[in-house]
This record gives structure tokens, C-alpha cells and sequence, in this order.
């Protein structure tokens, strides 16, 4: 099964998908302005319906806005921020390992420049 991880340097990640090419940093930038201006626009109406308070733009940019977090397995309240944010996230068909020796074997090109070849 395929696991996906998030792209953390999305300033210089470029993925494609048929013919075209997106930077991952200008779609996020465009999925963020969707969101403040469309769905949060939406979004409010269906909390405002349900009587819950409307979500602001501070959880969509900045430092995000105080609040407060339960979990299971938190022994009560946690003060903090919350803040929605936008991930892009990819998933390789070819095996990655996490170990970081495989990168140091030669390859077969600094095999043949070692020859003399090239």
C-alpha cells in the first residue's frame, strides 16, 4: 500500500499530471485563496445554520487563532492555536528508503568515469 507524505519544500517541488506541470507552492497558494473566498464563505453558512460561530480568516493565514484541544489520549484541555492548513501530498510507486546509505553507492556512470571511459 501506497503511503503518502507530505511535500515539505513545496517552494522548489514541481509535480506533473498528463501533460501538465504545477509548482507545488503556486498551488497551494491558489487552493488558500479558494478557500478564504469560497469556501469559508460556504462553509459559514452551514455553521451559521447549525448555530455554530463562523470561522474567521485568522485560522486560514498568520499565526492561526487561540483555542483550546481535547483528544483521547490528553489528560484534559490543551490551550494553544488553531489554524486550517493546505498540504499537498504524493505517493511513489517505487519503493523509498529511509535509509540514506543506498545514496552513497556508486552508480554506474562513476563506474565508467572511473574506467577512464568517459
Amino acid at each position: 500500500m501506497q503511503e503518502f507524505r507530505a511535500i515539505e519544500d513545496s517552494s522548489s517541488s514541481v509535480f506533473a499530471i498528463g501533460s501538465s506541470l504545477f509548482r507545488v507552492e503556486d498551488l497551494c497558494r491558489s487552493l488558500e485563496e479558494f478557500l478564504r473566498s469560497q469556501v469559508q464563505t460556504g462553509l459559514n453558512s452551514k455553521l451559521n445554520a447549525d448555530g455554530q460561530p463562523p470561522i474567521r480568516n485568522q485560522w486560514l493565514i498568520g499565526s492561526g487563532v487561540a483555542g483550546q484541544m481535547m483528544s483521547p489520549t490528553s489528560n484534559g484541555w490543551s490551550q494553544g492555536q488553531v489554524k486550517i492548513r493546505v498540504t499537498v501530498e504524493f505517493a511513489s510507486n517505487e519503493a523509498i528508503s529511509d535509509d540514506l546509505s543506498s545514496l552513497e553507492q556508486p552508480s554506474v556512470l562513476d563506474e565508467i568515469r572511473s574506467e577512464g571511459v568517459i
